[in-house]
């Protein structure tokens, strides 16, 4: 009967075994995975640089800077050379290596399952980090445990998301307006180890212990999706519970797009001599005002060629052609003036022959 009798680990067991994972190999994957995050900034190499590392590494920088105590919580890549050699090379191998080999070998799903796992691995080592931390800084707070190990699992989608929003490249709305697995996965794991482990009200796990039921949650939620091709997802009826009992929306995972504001036309100001300036017409007027001040240019052409013809024709001595109105009484003064010259002319001939005759009497 003691052949048949077996075992169970005990979750101290289950730590040690984790323990004993390598963790420089399990950053080697965690850096490879990271590196293949987004493909379509691989023409952009500084960009598609930063945003590599900040989907990795974005969530210990931002904890970091958070707590603001270097001695304690120190910004991996400026504290220690070993982080930014390995993340380079494996962010040159997975991007720019000659013929995309790596990223070939890596796109095998046993490969890229187990790099995925080495994520996982790694973000919850993370949290037990950040709240042991705050345990020492902020004893029994909280909110400071809570929240630092919830920025800590997930400050890098927050920053990618943005990093995306302003290169116009964004597929899905910000973690921030619709939580994905990503949020729901820190926040629960960051409560969990603290009030499980380290709350002096609510504690009933040792620390290893914890630590190795966040372990084995993670890397086992990783691991089943790659093999089974579901989500997964033990985090999402936990948080929709939560919501609907406390009446909070949870996020939606569709684009909305921005309703524009209608135009506004303003009032007109008055001018300095008291008098409304003119509206500016909106745009559906102006074919009709164009045609308007069409017409009225063409009359001001015409009028103006009158003008500088009438003027050409005085300078050379032409007298310029009369309206119609005047044109009859032109005609009868000129006809007028030629019968008074006539009379005038025969009234001077009968007094030039009376003084010739009387010369010659003499």
């Amino acid at each position: 009967m003691e052949l048949l009798k077996v075992t169970l680990p005990s979750l101290r067991d289950i730590h040690a075994a984790w323990s004993s994972v390598p963790a420089y190999w399990a950053l080697v994957g965690h850096c490879l995975f990271c590196a293949t995050l987004a493909p379509e900034f691989k023409d952009r190499f500084i960009v598609h640089y930063w945003i590599t590392f900040l989907g990795g590494f974005g969530g210990g920088i931002a904890s970091a800077l958070v707590i603001m105590n270097p001695a304690k919580a120190s910004i991996s890549l400026l504290s220690s050379n070993t982080l930014g050699f390995t993340w380079t090379l494996c962010w040159w191998l997975m991007t720019y290596f000659p013929y995309n080999i790596p990223n070939k070998l890596h796109s095998f799903w046993p490969v890229k399952m187990i790099t995925k796992a080495c994520v996982a691995f790694c973000r919850a080592n993370l949290i037990v980090n950040r709240v042991d931390l705050c345990m020492v800084l902020y004893p029994d707070v909280v909110m400071a445990s809570i929240l630092l190990g919830t920025i800590a699992a997930c400050g890098g989608k927050y920053t990618t998301d943005a990093i995306r929003q302003v290169n116009n490249a964004a597929s899905a709305p910000h973690e921030a307006s619709a939580p994905t697995y990503s949020w729901r996965s820190a926040f629960l794991g960051s409560a969990f180890y603290f009030l499980a482990a380290k709350y002096s009200v609510t504690q009933f796990l040792a620390p290893e212990e914890a630590t190795a039921v966040l372990l084995t949650v993670f890397v086992g939620q990783s691991l089943l999706s790659d093999l089974t091709g579901q989500p997964c997802d033990w985090t999402k009826p936990i948080i929709n519970t939560v919501l609907t009992l406390a009446n909070i929306p949870a996020g939606s995972a569709a684009i909305k797009p921005v309703k524009q504001a209608p135009e506004v036309v303003k009032p007109p100001k008055p001018s300095a001599t008291g008098k409304p300036q003119q509206v500016q017409q909106p745009a559906a007027a102006a074919p009709k005002n164009a045609a308007q001040n069409g017409v009225a240019g063409a009359a001001k052409v015409q009028e103006a060629e009158g003008t500088e013809a009438s003027r050409g024709s005085s300078a050379a001595g032409v007298q310029p052609a009369a309206p119609k109105g005047k044109k009859t009484a032109d005609v009868n003064l000129q006809s007028n003036g030629k019968n008074g010259k006539e009379a005038a002319k025969d009234g001077k001939e009968p007094r030039q022959n009376s003084v010739r005759e009387t010369k010659k009497r003499k």
